[in-house]
């Protein structure tokens, strides 16, 4: 314990030192025992007193104009800048240390008292860390629960750095001057130039303006006025007047000379940590919140308009006073409303009046950490919004609309609630998410107060029923004035413009209403800013639902009241019918194309060809103004509510629940498929359409991956439904049924290679039947007549053998792409790769690939002709992603058919026309650049594959270079796709070539890739190979704060809010530009059970943000 002479030095610290301090010279054990850390908090405050005492002095010598700075400071040379002053350094360092190692002891105090409270003595832990647990015992021992009687004498020391900071702030050689900036003059010139002692010296840090040292401060006060508040008598600290005088000097002018060196913000930031700190001093401060939230109301109005710093800790200890408030409220309620969303009476009328004013205020801020803050404080202050209006308090405040509006008792609620409705789409995307959320909790708040009113009526209906049986019923005359009464209410209130907190008074109609709004606020070019100060409309607002929408299933699973369940069809809602309707009106104001190019091109059957920017395999040849129209409404809609679906229902059940959602949705599937097929829909409820069976299909193959072996009961008819997709006309369902069929295999491998088998024959029998169709049909010599001056164009009707071979394309495009996705996934399932399957499928591949020199198939329908050939270069592509053993033993098969193939596409031998070419060209190249990915060893252990391989090149560069046979495609929207994803994969081919190795082109390729890059550059798109020019280190200065982000990967860590970012400004790909890469993707399964170092530079948090990912660097 401390003895009395370390208690006299504490005394003697605290008071104002001499001027100049007596200079020591410390001996050797004393030099050693300077940074000992202290032996008890008496002695921790006694050491700080004589750093702030320190501070005081060194401030005292630079504040002195006409005092030479003999200890410490030494003049420059003659004429030398002012600039080159030597002076020590003020003790912050020192006084860092300081408050640290006070603050260690108060901890292990608070730590001691608040363990004491449930029994009679603390266990002190084994540590060899005297900071951590400072008595540093080597054995157990039972130290006893003693009250902290030094905790008014400590804080008095604190206090003591608020006005050595305001000191040393406003202290430049003018005592009249209270800015400090420094001011340099020609006569400040002669003077250094004749030596003058008068020279201004370099102004010292105020130690508050150091974040460390006031935050280690802060927390200090607050501990101490924690610790001293059950004291008695003259020794209990008083968080009343202490509060008060907090809330005085936040208020002071900031212009003031008290005022400098960071004091308001110091109080300010007091105030809120006393706040939060623990329930007794929470119950001390909750009657003070009008108080707090008027102060932190003026601090947003004189903290101006530029750094946001004051203006931040304004909203962050607002946000503390509710706290403090909710723990008060949940304390007297004996923790009932703990679970609870709503907390009625748990502040004052004034003071949530006053909180509403500042969310108004704060969120017209221009910083977003401003607004962040105040998203953050709607949030908490929601479930105190309900308002507890006694009985007949409308008949004495009089009649008229707008004292019935005010008296309601969620009019607070819903101006909370239209503050956040109006802020979902702010330019930034965490205020965004926060904004978000807090609509989240106002809802839940309203649903809650909604379900109490019903369940209060519930209860007086009954009590009436049961006073009913013994007494007369009342008089016929008195029921008909009621009815008449609610009715005209009913009416009145009808006509009103309809509340979102009314609306919302369950959870059904909770989940309607944001998915009535999902649906209303339009898509990216239609959508208007929602109304706030700095919406930005577009994407934003639907991402913004949406974020909601998950965040309120959430919080309704996290108290369970709700049987998430029954929420799955609510949510597929947000793609049903109305949202089928709005995108069918957007996509006819686009010119459709022929149907032979629509089944490879378009997202839905009547999409616009018209993008609104260039995709990630489009990224060439682009200059569209972006904002002329958009078809990434379909995919966006799609993204989000497969979000929703599985972050706020599927992640929140158990694993029978999740079973059961798979069956439901398997069913919805399969009775909609049969339907659209049939003509009738027998169950009650509409089947779903494009969008929601793609929807359902992504969370499928989620919900397959989660339950592995537990999905077993559900296979049969999954597999079912799934063959059904594969045949469906739309291309994105086919697409989404063949991600399903790699998820089972991941789980069942042997269903997946019984699968393979099946397929595989299936193919080879819709091949034939593909060729004799096309036979019997009529030729196709002519694409669909375009509309002219918006007059409907009548499309021919098709006869049922043009219906057979569509339908038999779709059966093998969607065979096809389930087996090769299926071959992605062997090589990392239990079995491994089966040599018997990559021989039929080469054979089969084979085949398809024939179908480029059937002439009576090309003549008669080229389409279906480029069906086969896709399909049998993306079996190819699909077959080279099992790795180099499975390939070798065909790898001459595979340079065959790229030979024939490209041999057959040059000018003057195809026979197909040059859009068909490009589809070819496409799928073919596609194929290579997977053959260099997964198998670059057989570039040069196979003998010629290397010439071979770059004469292939060198014949298909020319084709899609400028002026060649394909160039002319890029007059179109899709061929310009095409092209560009033609371009991007020979020269991603060309780079993985060894160098050398192509000199006859060399200069045509690195022209053409320069010109590329340049004009992309010039376009604001980020080139692929940015990570591997800059270092890892270099990262870091791409972190941004959550509110700041405007990327990917700037927050590390943060998936929601990664995922906000890029659906906010990254384009969108369709299906058919999805398959393009599909096989390249594949990559990643080589790394992705490679082991990641978590730590960087001994950091687990920068070991985060800069983990790497799978490592498929560009070679």
């Amino acid at each position: 314990m401390v003895t009395a002479a370390k208690s006299s030095t504490m005394a003697a610290d605290t008071s104002s030192p001499p001027p100049h301090p007596p200079t020591k010279v410390a001996t050797k054990p004393e030099a050693e025992n300077e940074h000992a850390p202290p032996s008890s908090a008496e002695e921790a405050a006694a050491l700080l007193g004589a750093a702030i005492g320190e501070a005081r002095t060194s401030s005292s010598v630079t504040s002195s104009a006409n005092q030479l700075p003999a200890s410490g400071h030494t003049n420059p040379p003659v004429g030398m800048h002012s600039i080159f002053v030597v002076q020590s350094p003020i003790p912050n360092g020192m006084l860092f240390i300081r408050l640290c190692n006070l603050r260690t002891w108060l901890r292990w105090h608070a730590d001691v008292m608040d363990r004491a409270s449930k029994k009679d003595s603390v266990e002190i832990v084994e540590d060899d860390n005297p900071i951590a647990h400072p008595f540093g015992n080597k054995l157990k021992t039972q130290y006893p629960a003693e009250q902290f009687t030094a905790a008014r004498s400590i804080l008095a020391v604190l206090m003591k750095l608020l006005e050595v900071s305001s000191a040393m702030a406003t202290s430049d050689g003018n005592a009249n001057n209270v800015d400090a900036s420094p001011q340099i003059t020609t006569s400040g010139k002669s003077k250094m130039a004749t030596g003058s002692p008068k020279q201004k010296q370099h102004k010292p840090l105020a130690p508050l303006l150091s974040t460390p040292i006031r935050n280690t401060w802060v927390e200090c006060i607050s501990l101490c006025l924690a610790l001293g508040s059950s004291l008695p008598g003259n020794l209990r600290t008083d968080p009343y007047t202490f509060v008060n005088k907090m809330l005085e000097i936040s208020n002071w002018n900031p212009r003031s000379k008290m005022a400098a060196g960071g004091v308001r913000l110091a109080a300010l930031q007091v105030v809120g940590r006393v706040c939060s700190l623990n329930i007794d001093l929470a119950k001390r401060t909750a009657p003070y919140a009008w108080e707090i939230l008027q102060c932190c109301h003026k601090g947003l109005l004189s903290g101006g308009a530029g750094e946001p710093g004051h203006r931040a800790a304004c909203v962050k200890t607002a946000c503390c006073v509710v706290i403090s408030c909710r723990k008060v409220a949940s304390g007297v309620r004996g923790g009932d409303g703990a679970d609870s969303f709503s907390v009625p009476g748990a502040m004052e009328e004034r003071a949530v009046q006053e909180g509403i004013k500042f969310i108004k205020r704060a969120t017209s801020d221009k910083y977003p950490e401003v607004r962040l803050g105040a998203a953050m404080f709607a949030g908490l202050i929601a479930p105190m919004l309900i308002r507890n209006i006694p009985t007949g308090s409308l008949s004495r405040n009089g009649g008229g609309r707008d004292n019935e509006e005010l008296a309601t008792p969620l009019a607070w609620l819903e101006e909370v609630t239209q503050f956040a409705l109006k802020n979902i789409d702010d330019e930034s995307a965490g205020v965004a998410t926060a904004w978000a959320s807090a609509l989240a909790r106002c809802i839940c708040v309203s649903v809650e107060h909604g379900t109490s009113v019903r369940d209060a009526q519930s209860e007086d209906q009954a009590s009436r029923r049961s006073a009913d049986v013994d007494d007369e019923a009342p008089p016929s005359s008195d029921n008909s004035n009621l009815d008449l009464a609610a009715k005209f209410k009913a009416f009145s209130e009808s006509r009103r413009a309809s509340a979102a907190t009314a609306i919302c008074s369950s959870v059904p109609s909770a989940i309607a209403y944001l998915t009535k709004q999902f649906v209303r606020c339009g898509g990216e070019t239609a959508s208007n800013r929602c109304g706030g100060s700095f919406s930005c409309g577009g994407r934003a607002a639907r991402i913004g639902f949406a974020d909601a929408l998950t965040e309120f299933l959430r919080l309704q699973a996290s108290k369970g009241d709700f049987q998430l369940t029954e929420a799955v069809r609510p949510v597929l809602e947000m793609v049903g019918s109305s949202f089928e309707k709005q995108i069918m009106k957007a996509e006819k104001g686009g010119n459709s194309l022929s149907s032979e190019i629509d089944f490879f091109s378009t997202p839905s059957p009547n999409a616009s060809p018209e993008k609104r920017m260039q995709t990630i395999s489009g990224a060439f040849l682009s200059g569209r103004n972006p904002r002329a129209k958009s078809s990434a409404d379909p995919s966006i809609g799609r993204l989000l509510a497969s979000d929703v679906l599985r972050k706020g229902i599927s992640e929140n059940l158990s694993e029978s629940l999740q079973l059961n959602v798979l069956l439901e949705l398997t069913a919805s599937c399969n009775l909609s498929i049969k339907s659209t097929v049939d003509g009738n829909n027998n169950s009650e409820s509409p089947p779903l359409n494009r969008h929601e069976i793609q929807v359902a299909l992504i969370e499928i193959s989620h919900l397959v991956v989660a339950l592995g072996e537990a999905g077993s009961s559900s296979l049969d008819d999954l597999l079912a439904m799934l063959d059904k997709c594969l045949s469906h006309s739309d291309h994105g369902v086919r697409y989404e049924a063949a991600i399903v069929h790699a998820a089972i295999a991941q789980a069942f491998p042997a269903v997946g290679r019984k699968f393979v088998l099946s397929s595989l024959n299936e193919i080879v029998a819709n091949v034939d039947e593909i060729r004799g169709l096309a036979s019997k049909a009529p030729a196709i010599t002519s694409p669909t007549p375009k509309s002219r001056f918006r007059r409907s164009v009548e499309k021919p009707h098709g006869n049922s053998q043009s219906d057979q071979l569509m339908h038999s394309q779709c059966v093998l495009h969607g065979k096809a792409l389930a087996l090769s996705m299926l071959m992605h996934e062997f090589p990392h399932i239990m079995g491994g790769v089966n040599a018997a399957i990559v021989v039929k499928v080469f054979n089969v591949a084979e085949k398809l690939l024939h179908c480029q020199f059937d002439e009576a198939l090309v003549q008669k329908n080229p389409t279906a002709a480029c069906t086969c050939i896709r399909s049998g270069y993306c079996l190819l592509s699909g077959v080279l992603t099992m790795g180099t053993e499975a390939v070798i033993p065909h790898i001459s098969s595979a340079f065959t058919f790229w030979q024939n193939s490209g041999m057959n596409v040059l000018p003057g031998v195809s026979k197909f026309s040059p859009t068909h070419d490009l589809l070819i060209v496409e799928s073919l190249l596609a194929s290579v650049v997977t053959f260099l990915k997964f198998c670059p060893d057989l570039l040069l252990a196979v003998p010629d594959a290397l010439n071979r391989l770059t004469a292939l090149l060198e014949k298909l560069f020319p084709l899609v270079s400028s002026g060649g046979k394909l160039d002319q495609e890029k007059n179109s929207t899709l061929g310009n796709a095409r092209l560009s994803s033609a371009i991007s994969s020979i020269m991603e081919a060309y780079s993985w070539l060894p160098p050398g190795s192509f000199p006859l082109s060399a200069d045509r390729i690195f022209t053409f890739a320069s010109n590329q890059i340049q004009e992309l550059s010039e376009s604001d798109i980020l080139c692929s190979i940015l990570d591997s020019l800059l270092s890892r280190e270099d990262k870091l200065i791409e972190a941004h704060s959550v509110e700041r982000a405007v990327s990917p990967g700037q927050i590390g860590g943060s998936v929601r809010l990664d995922t906000n970012i890029s659906m906010r400004g990254s384009d969108i790909l369709h299906h058919n530009e999805r398959e393009a890469t599909l096989h390249l993707l594949a990559w990643r399964k080589k790394f992705r059970m490679r082991h990641h170092d978590d730590e960087y530079h001994e950091s687990p948090i920068l070991g985060l943000y800069l983990r790497e990912g799978d490592e498929n660097s560009i070679p």
